[in-house]
């Protein structure tokens, strides 16, 4: 998840602990593979992508 948003990280550096919570969120939904949980999974990141802005 860090290398799809590095762009991001030049505008805005990211802590250690929200990396590695990214890393956790990320983990945890790409085990999950029904499409449910998918849908889930790119609202989370949506979310957090916005809330880094």
């Amino acid at each position: 998840m860090i290398k799809l948003m590095s762009w991001r990280s030049r505008s805005k550096n990211l802590s250690a602990a929200d990396a590695e919570f990214m890393n956790d969120v990320q983990a945890s939904l790409l085990s999950q593979t029904t499409p449910g949980s998918k849908l889930v999974m790119w609202i989370i990141i949506a979310v957090i992508g916005i809330g880094l802005t």
